[in-house]
């Protein structure tokens, strides 16, 4: 590991990454660069358990060597609660190479501070004279340990290691061993008093339901114990685990690090020497006053005494010259620090928020960089504040005392961070350092801000939110050249905003929230800068000025209710992404078209619109569209040309009649409470998408008593169709085979292999494709890509690399959603509306709200099938339900299979969220009904062993709750029955025979020809199978043959030409789309003269956006691939 080393620090590199571990592991192990296939998944296991440090990945491949599988998995299995023999003499080796004093530090590493920070540790070991910087540079050089921003980290085989050579003091005796850390030895030795002069650190950690109760004379043979620490987690001094019944008579004098949580005395023995304490860390205790007069204190760099909320008295820290940070945050009884007779000049941190008897300034050091007093009894900042040259960041938020603040002026030049928020008796801004960045005056009573603002030529952000007295800022505002974010909000005398006289580029964040201001000024536009602008319940707002900023990506109206000139330029602003204009007039609508090319979120939400505005359908970027409580009776059939449209809000809509049709790409329709709604009419398409899976769909037609029996219908089908191909897409992408991507020819098998192995190995999908990268490319700026790019990155470099044909195109796309869904999407679909019974297509029906199914599988031995998951539907009756916290049915499942435990998992069915107006009505049935993939996934722990553990269900059962937003139960409503479907794969994918047939695509073809066809789709592979298997649900599949020019033009459509087959990311789809096919001769065995395949070159922009080109035809029918694209462009 390479260590770049200088006087002041240490720099590490990273450990090995996954391939080049498992490649230096398989040197040492095999002699080979990769393992042998029936060794791969051990060696990997080996290779993680490493983590990328080149001596152990040695140590681990040396020792597995010639050892059989059987070995291996034993020897693994071992590691996690023991070293073997072997290893433990290899790598004792490094140790004895060791000095005295970096075996000491590496010992001191291993059983007590592996984890922690070098600094802290640095400074406990140099205190006994020990170069601790020279001996972690050693210990790194040497692979013993390694950094990472600042934390030791050690690998667990060389922890293990040291802690055995400790332990190999003395075998039988823990009381005569150096270090000691395990409950059972540390009980042994501390409650019967064994403790010995060998004795030099002890660390426990309690945190499980042990407790500790030791005598009054504990340490009292421990006079070398150098680091004592009982810790825990969620400490807090009425749950002390560590008991002194009897008190406690002596502590060592060498005592560096006494670390206690919940220390339950009220002082320390009387005789206790802290002459050599590095760190006094004792959150939470008991403790009423640390000791009497003035000690030495010389070592001492850290005291932690927060939440001690009986602490009455501070020590006098005159003699503790080298303290540099002292936290007392929460001691509420304190009332003082007392003045040292020095002022202490390495002190740069000191906390003592919520200590809300403290009444004076600390002024126990001129050199304090941070200084936290918020939630204090400060009354005053007093002029002397002007000698803490250090200071930084000030903190003094609701100290409601404060009512005099000294001009602090210039000579505080390092300040940066104000926070003066709550502090509710500050009637006016004081002089700050020109060099203050952040300046926080939230919920004072300031009245005005100063022109000399203008000084303060580094602030970025300025937030003045809550001031009620607050009526107007200075012209002078627009000289602050560097401020990115003004928060005015709540202020309701704030009448008018400033004249900005000057050009100000940088300022990008503006919020008048709940002002009263009538109109911005003409000159506003000299905000050039600005994206986002926030005027929300600015009622007195009459227009906005001509101007606004080319950049304005967010606008914010809601509630401008006066507002009735929008600027002309209005509809013009391309950089729109999210308009709010909830409560406006409805002379907003007139505003909008298709010159808002970019936004995405349209909120118009109680506007009174009595007509739809087609102007809506022209703005083609849309992705959500609120159009809650308005007037209007139609949807215009042209909102199916929103493309991207997600989510559509139409609740209480009370005049709306018709919903006919809407955009395919729909993930949440709301239509709550539209009492007059007769006609519903959904396409008969879903769209679905291979990455990224939706993770949350919801359709409500909750109270909509008007719904036709012709609607309802049409939305139980459209349900049906969902839940389906949803499944559907689903099963195909869990029977994913890494098998198949074996087949490329841009990579070694094994090598790849590892690869796919390695990509369930990371935190969360972002590191994955990282990974992937990285794997292929030496490209670092990929760690720079944001998260939204980063997928069309990665496919773009492996296309443009690799130049990936069709089929490992499709493959690869395959991987990307099969890790989606690994770490990150588990779609679920869901739908309310009025309804009577449960639909008849759920087998398993119950009265009542609990369900139990046997699972039973279809028998079909043609096919394979597997499980992905259960569609559920509920049937609930509402009796006078009149509430406005939300509604939802929750459902509790358990499983139960073969092989494994009992396992738990619960999911919802979507209703409605609460909402802050008039409580709900409503009467009569609601039929619920859904599909949540994440119950089965959760229960099989994972994607890996998902078909595993499906394949292995015996039993389910599912009991079904009405609940609100808080997870109450809701008197008014009544689950009348319940319902559970399995889905499985082979229910929803007919043979392609059968599509054949049903479809009646052969029509006016030859028998030969279609029996051609039924050949090609039953060679088509799973990925072709995306395409089937949708196809088949939605039954609109057709093909077309038309002979012209001698060529052969295969037309397949669907009915609906936007349905993509997962490859959203590229903008493949399915869709109309020929291919021309030359006619050739063929061997005269051929039985099937017209038998072909094509063989794709790559794809070119076109007259469309995209063509394919035919290279050539020749007679391979196991290889035919018939693949649909539409228009769209190829990315």
């Amino acid at each position: 590991m390479d260590v770049i080393k200088n006087v002041d620090k240490i720099y590490s590199v990273k450990g090995l990454c996954d391939s080049d571990s498992l490649e230096l592991f398989s040197s040492c192990a095999f002699k080979q660069t990769y393992p042998p296939e029936e060794y791969l998944q051990l060696s990997m296991r080996a290779a993680v358990y490493a983590k990328g440090i080149p001596l152990a990945l040695k140590v681990l491949g040396s020792f597995l060597c010639k050892k059989s599988v059987l070995e291996w998995g034993s020897a693994l299995r071992r590691l996690s609660s023991s070293l073997d023999e072997e290893i433990f003499n290899v790598l004792r080796v490094s140790y004895d190479g060791l000095n005295d004093e970096e075996k000491t530090t590496f010992l001191d590493l291993a059983c007590l501070f592996n984890g922690e920070k070098r600094s802290d540790i640095a400074a406990l070991l140099d205190s006994f004279g020990i170069s601790a910087e020279i001996g972690i540079r050693a210990l790194v050089d040497k692979s013993m340990i390694t950094l990472s921003n600042d934390m030791i980290q050690m690998h667990d085989l060389l922890q293990k290691m040291g802690k055995e050579i400790v332990k190999q003091e003395s075998p039988r005796d823990p009381s005569k061993r150096s270090r000691l850390w395990n409950f059972d030895e540390v009980h042994e030795v501390l409650t019967g008093n064994t403790g010995t002069i060998s004795t030099e650190g002890i660390s426990l950690d309690l945190s499980g339901n042990q407790e500790l109760r030791m005598g009054r004379r504990a340490f009292t043979k421990m006079r070398n114990l150098r680091f004592l620490r009982f810790s825990y987690k969620q400490s807090n001094e009425e749950s002390c685990k560590f008991h002194l019944p009897e008190g406690l008579d002596y502590l060592p004098p060498k005592l560096r690090l006494l670390s206690w949580n919940s220390f339950p005395l009220y002082n320390f023995p009387r005789d206790f020497i802290p002459d050599n304490l590095v760190e006094l860390h004792l959150p939470n205790s008991r403790l009423e006053r640390l000791w009497e007069g003035v000690k030495s204190l010389f070592n001492l760099k850290r005291m932690d005494l927060s939440n001690s909320r009986f602490l009455k008295e501070f020590p006098d820290l005159s003699n503790a010259p080298r303290v540099e940070r002292i936290v007392a945050r929460g001691c509420t009884d304190l009332v003082t620090i007392p003045t040292p007779r020095y002022k202490l000049e390495s002190l740069e941190h000191l906390d003592l928020s919520e200590c809300s008897k403290v009444k004076e300034f600390p002024e126990i050091s001129w050199n304090i960089k941070r200084l936290y007093l918020a939630d204090s009894g400060i009354e005053e900042i007093p002029p002397s504040i002007e000698n803490f040259h250090q200071l930084v960041d000030l903190d003094m938020r609701r100290c409601k005392m404060l009512k005099n603040v000294a001009q602090i002026g210039q000579k505080l030049e390092k300040l940066e961070v104000v926070d003066l928020s709550g502090c509710s008796s500050v009637t006016s801004v004081p002089d700050f350092s020109c060099n203050v960045e952040v300046l926080l005056l939230n919920e004072t009573a300031i009245e005005e801000i100063p022109p000399r603002i203008k000084y303060m030529r580094k602030l970025e952000l300025l937030e003045i939110k809550n001031c009620l007295r607050l009526t107007s800022l200075p012209s002078s505002i627009c000289e602050l050249n560097s401020l990115v974010e003004l928060n005015i909000s709540g202020c309701p005398n704030f009448t008018s905003f400033p004249e900005i006289t000057e050009t100000m580029d940088s300022l990008k964040y503006l919020s008048l929230n709940g002002t009263v201001i009538k109109e911005l000024p003409f000159s506003f536009k000299n905000l050039t800068g600005l994206c986002s602008l926030d005027l929300e319940n600015c009622n007195s707002l009459i227009s906005l000025p001509d101007g606004l900023s080319k950049f304005l990506e967010d606008l914010n109206i809601s509630g401008c209710s006066n507002l009735d000139n929008l600027p002309g330029c209005f509809r013009n602003l391309g950089s729109l992404v999210n308009v709010r204009a909830s409560g406006c007039r409805s002379e907003i609508v007139d505003y909008l078209g298709d010159g808002l090319s970019s936004l995405k979120t349209l909120d118009l939400s109680d506007c009174g619109i009595t007509e739809f505005p087609e102007a809506l359908t022209l703005i083609s970027t849309l992705t959500e569209l609120d159009l809650r409580h308005n007037c209007f009776s139609k949807i215009p059939s042209s909102i199916k040309d929103l493309q991207e449209l997600q989510s559509l809000d139409l609740s209480h809509c009370q005049e709306l009649q018709s919903l006919s049709g809407i955009p395919v790409g729909l993930t949440r329709l709301n239509v709550l409470s539209c009492r007059s709604l007769e006609t519903v009419a959904l396409s008969n398409s879903s769209v679905l998408q291979l990455y990224p899976l939706n993770n949350v769909q919801t359709f409500v037609f909750a109270d909509c008593p008007s719904l036709s029996q012709y609607a309802i219908d049409n939305i139980k089908a459209f349900s049906k169709r969902r839940i389906h191909v949803l499944a559907s897409h689903l099963g195909v992408i869990l029977n994913f085979k890494s098998e198949d991507l074996l087949l490329n020819s841009w990579m070694k098998p094994q090598k790849l292999r590892y690869l796919l192995s390695s990509m369930y190995g990371y935190g969360n999908l972002h590191e994955a494709l990282i990974g992937l990268h990285t794997a292929f490319f030496s490209d670092e700026l990929i760690l720079e890509e944001p998260p939204s790019r980063l997928i069309s990155r990665v496919l773009h470099d492996f296309h443009k690399r690799y130049r990936l044909g069709l089929q490992d195109m499709m493959l690869f796309f395959s991987l990307i959603a099969h890790l989606y869904l690994y770490y990150q999407g588990k779609p679920s679909t869901s739908f309310c509306l009025p309804g009577f019974d449960i639909p008849e297509w759920f087998c398993h029906q119950s009265n009542g709200s609990f369900i139990a199914v046997m699972i039973q599988p279809p028998k079909r031995s043609d096919e394979s099938s597997t499980l992905v998951g259960f569609a559920i539907s509920v049937l609930v009756a509402f009796d006078g339900y009149n509430d406005n916290k939300g509604m939802s049915i929750k459902y509790e499942c358990h499983f139960h299979s073969k092989y494994f435990a009992t396992r738990d998992g619960a999911g919802y069915l979507r209703g409605w969220d609460g909402q802050k107006r008039k409580p709900l009505s409503i009467e009569g049935d609601h039929l619920f009904l859904g599909f949540d993939s994440s119950i089965l996934f959760d229960a099989a722990n994972g994607i890996e062993q998902f078909v595993g553990y499906s394949e292995d269900l015996v039993k389910a059962t599912f009991q079904c709750y009405v609940v609100d937003d808080d997870g109450n139960s809701i008197n008014s409503c009544t689950v009348k029955k319940c319902a559970i479907q399995p889905l499985y794969t082979s229910d929803m994918t007919k043979s392609p025979k059968e599509i054949l047939s049903r479809q009646d695509i052969t029509k006016g073809l030859t028998t030969s020809f279609s029996g051609f066809l039924e050949k090609v789709f039953q060679n088509l592979d799973l990925y072709d199978a995306i395409s089937l298997g949708i196809m088949n649900v939605l039954g609109d599949l057709s093909v077309d043959v038309v002979h012209q020019g001698g060529y052969v033009y295969i037309m397949i459509k669907c009915e609906n030409a936007g349905l993509p087959i997962g490859l959203q990311i590229l903008n493949v789809h399915l869709g109309t789309a020929p291919l021309a096919v030359k006619l050739i001769e063929i061997a005269e065995q051929s039985q099937d003269p017209r038998a072909f395949s094509i063989e794709f070159s790559d794809v070119d922009g076109g007259d469309f956006g995209c063509s394919i080109k035919v290279k050539k035809c020749e007679f391979r029918p196991l290889q035919s691939h018939v693949m649909l694209l539409d228009r769209s462009a190829v990315t």
